[in-house]
């Protein structure tokens, strides 16, 4: 369901950011290594925004929101 709100809503994205999708029953070892590495809890569904390899957004569920993402590009790419 959130990869489908995601997908449905991608066009009103303020960016042309590449999306990754994992499929954690297939990769269940890399996803707990990604969240490791990156230092998030590891949930699913879930999403999470790198930019310049700094995560700048994290959510899962209910909470995933075009919206929150794109308020997050604003606040960090305002300045570059």
């Amino acid at each position: 369901m959130a990869k489908m709100r995601v997908e449905d809503n991608i066009s009103s994205l303020k960016s042309n950011a590449e999306f990754h999708y994992l499929d954690l029953l297939r990769n269940r070892d890399l996803s707990r290594q990604i969240a490791e590495m990156l230092e998030v809890h590891h949930e699913s569904p879930q999403i999470i925004m790198l930019i310049g390899g700094e995560v700048v957004y994290d959510a899962s569920h209910f909470d995933i929101s075009i919206d929150e993402l794109n308020e997050s590009l604003d606040y960090h790419l305002a300045g570059k």
